[in-house]
């Protein structure tokens, strides 16, 4: 999603350097804070201090090797007790860590981790290589096709919405350009 906004933002502001870095919700509103940053695409919701529009929803998923068969709609649980697990390291994705450790708890479920690894690309490429299953974000799909299957866990405890985050205060020039084009975007998803 964020690519394709950011390239609607650039055709209209060609004279406009962007640059997109992979950080974890945490550490964009850290830098939102410190004005390193002039908008970022997070998990929500944000404190309180930031402007936020609601962009997508996700949810989690069940990442297991090509050779795994974990049925949708079956016990998630029962799927995963029998293979090893490989988990994203809570200081990477601490959100992402806290939903799935939650999610776990609420599930009586007790992953035998084998490995950890610091993102999620890493983290399906364990688990297409058959280091183990993994509990990642369903939208992760695109960055392993045919590699391994994901199957989405259904329940509340397993969704969020992700959207983008800014300070009001810094809401003009570029910026404001790019924030019309994001709730342009939402207004054609509603």
């Amino acid at each position: 999603m964020a690519p394709r906004l950011i390239a609607r933002f650039r055709a209209d502001h060609p004279n406009v350097g962007v640059t997109m870095n992979d950080f974890s919700s945490h550490e964009q509103v850290e830098l939102l804070r410190r004005d390193a940053l002039d908008l970022g695409f997070v998990r929500l919701p944000v404190p309180a201090e930031f402007e936020a529009l609601p962009l997508a929803s996700d949810q989690l998923a069940i990442a297991s090797p090509a050779r795994i068969e974990i049925r949708a709609g079956g016990d998630p649980v029962q799927a995963l007790a029998d293979h090893d697990f490989v988990a994203l390291r809570d200081g990477r994705g601490p959100g992402l860590s806290a939903q799935i450790r939650d999610w776990c708890r609420a599930s009586d479920f007790h992953p035998k981790i084998v490995q950890e690894a610091d993102d999620i690309q890493t983290v399906l490429a364990l688990v297409a290589a058959g280091l183990g299953c993994a509990i990642v974000p369903a939208s992760s799909s695109a960055l392993l096709p045919g590699r391994l299957t994901l199957t989405p866990i259904a329940g509340e405890a397993a969704r969020w919405t992700v959207g983008a985050v800014w300070k009001s205060s810094r809401n003009f020039g570029a910026l404001a350009g790019l924030v019309r084009i994001l709730r342009a975007a939402e207004e054609a998803e509603t």
